[in-house]
Formats: structure tokens, sequence, C-alpha cells
């Protein structure tokens, strides 16, 4: 049987004395280890202290390394602590605070009824008026005003209230029987200018101009409006703009038809308000 000795011994870094038993193998490596003869004879000792084995420079080294790695070891440890306790605490108010908020929009929503909802103004287009007529769209556009937008003689302004009333049917049945949308929507045009100001469309812009000028419009591809239209727009464009203007002069009682003319109505209330509002 192998004799068994007690020995001393270190584990890593740390410096510490352990004893225990060793085979006669291990004592021969532990022999060359500390510099004996085979011939030694390793007695059974007391526990000896390891530091006594090491040289002083390796022992202090040693000692130093291994209270570094304790120190910061430790240090980590307690950064880890801390954090997970500050997370903790922080989690904590923070639901909270939700769960309130939550509440409290809950309460609000149901105290407070909600308020119903206005109905939106209906404004009637362009598209709508196959169905409605465009007096319908004037009365929707320009509402009470259209008393005194729709008056088209000077005269008008001394009628009675059923006299005009009647007065502004018969001007809004001339524009529905029109069947001409592009006259129907310049008549929108001259009132929103009237109503409203800014610009006026170019081509009665230029017909007015030409009325305040001569008192008349003559037809024909040599009448003074086409001639005037053509100094900015194509032949076909000007005979169509012409033409549309000749429609909608007599229907709003700003001109009188005669032979291969239209002449100027001199107690037409739209014409004046325009040479006013154009300085013509």
């Amino acid at each position: 049987m192998a004799k068994k000795t007690k020995n001393p011994v270190f584990s890593g870094m740390n410096v510490a004395t352990v004893s225990g038993e060793i085979s006669d193998s291990e004592a021969a490596i532990l022999a060359q280890m500390l510099g004996m003869n085979e011939s030694d004879e390793i007695h059974e000792t007391k526990e000896v202290p390891v530091a006594s084995l090491l040289p002083d420079a390796d022992l202090e080294a040693a000692v130093a390394e291994a209270e570094k790695i304790e120190s910061t070891q430790t240090m980590y440890e307690e950064i880890e602590k801390e954090t997970a306790s500050a997370t903790a605490a922080a989690d904590i108010p923070a639901t909270s605070e939700v769960a309130s908020k939550g509440a409290k929009k809950k309460k609000a929503a149901s105290a407070e009824p909600k308020a119903p909802k206005e109905p939106k103004e209906h404004r009637m287009t362009y598209s709508m008026v196959g169905k409605t007529g465009f007096s319908k769209l004037i009365v929707s556009k320009f509402g009470g005003s259209i008393d005194t937008l729709l008056q088209t003689n000077v005269h008008d302004v001394a009628l009675g209230p059923e006299d005009l009333n009647e007065k502004i049917k018969e001007v809004l049945n001339r524009i529905d029987f029109c069947n001409q949308i592009k006259v129907q929507q310049k008549v929108v045009m001259l009132l929103s200018f009237f109503s409203k100001g800014g610009k006026l469309n170019e081509v009665m812009k230029r017909t007015f101009d030409i009325l305040a000028k001569e008192g008349k419009i003559t037809t024909g591809d040599k009448g003074n409006l086409q001639t005037n239209l053509r100094e900015k727009y194509s032949v076909g464009t000007a005979r169509a703009q012409a033409a549309q203007m000749f429609t909608l002069l007599p229907m709003l009682d700003i001109c009188k038809r005669e032979k291969g003319m239209l002449t100027l109505n001199e107690d037409s209330e739209m014409f004046l308000k325009a040479k006013a509002a154009l300085s013509l």
C-alpha cells in the first residue's frame, strides 16, 4: 500500500495552509518541486504555511492581486444590488401613475356627456344643378342678399316686398331656363363679384368696358366684342365667349336686343354696379 503523509499545498492566488494525505508518486513530484532528492524522506509534519515556501516578492504580488480581484468583485456586486433596487423603486410609481391617469380619463369620460355634433352646412355645387336648377344654387350661395343682388333695374328699389319677390323669382326662372351652363356659371361669377369683390372674369370685364365706351355690342366675327376678345383668345374661343355674353346680357336686363346688336339698358342696375366696381 502506498505510504500517506501530510503535506503543505496552496490553491490559486490565495495563500492558505491545508493538510491531507498524498500517495508516494505525489510525494515524489512534490519533493522535486521543493528541490529535494529522491533519497530525502518526506516526514509527516504539521500544517506548514505555504507563504513560507514562496519568495517575499512573489507573495506580495499574489496577495495584492487577490485583494484587487476580491475588491473588484465586491464592487460589481454592490452596483448590481443598487441597480436592481433603483429599478424596482422606479417601476412602482410609474405603474401607479399610469393606473391613476387611466382612472381619471374613465371618470372624466363618464362624467362629461358628449355634446351633440352640429349638422354641417350643405352647400350646393355645380354638380347638383342638374337636379335642382341654378336658382337653388344661387339662393344657397348668396342667401338673403339675393334681394339686392338680383335687382336688375334701378327702379326695383322702389318696389314693395311682394312685387320685389315676384321680380326676383322671374329673374331666377330666366337663369334656370337658360339651359346653357357656361352662361349660368357666368351669372354666379358676376353675382360673386358684386357680393365679395375680387377680380371679375376677363371676358365680362372686356364686355362691360365696351358697353361703357360704345353703349352697344355688335354681332358677328367683325363685331366689336369678338374683335376685342381675339386680342387675347383664339378665334374659336372668342366666338364662343361672345355668344355666351349675347345670352347673358339681355337675361339680366343689362342690354336690350336689337337687330344685329345689343344696346345698353340705361336703367340697368347691374351695369351701374359693374361700372363703379371696375372704375369704367
